[in-house]
């Protein structure tokens, strides 16, 4: 399977780098990365096996998404920000 990833998306995702810690960081990347390639149901199992450059277990991915200290409110505002930006 052939995947395109527009760079330009490399450049938005690093504008959310300060709102996680380096290991989260790269767990929110393929998680996004994953959102955008991944066909059919959008399970955390599918999202894992699409995220290529997070060598991580299923369980601590899961972890991410659901025990993790990161803010979804930050992620928001930051993304409505690049989007009135752009």
């Amino acid at each position: 399977m052939e995947i395109f990833f527009p760079i330009v998306m490399i450049s938005y995702l690093m504008e959310f780098d300060n709102l996680f810690s380096k290991p989260n960081r790269l767990y929110f990347q393929g998680y996004i990365f994953s959102l955008m390639i991944v066909k059919g149901r959008k399970c955390a199992t599918k999202i894992r096996q699409l995220s290529i450059f997070v060598d991580r277990s299923l369980s601590s991915f899961q972890r991410f998404l659901t025990q993790y200290n990161w803010d979804l409110n930050e992620v928001i505002k930051r993304m409505i920000n690049i989007l009135i930006r752009e």
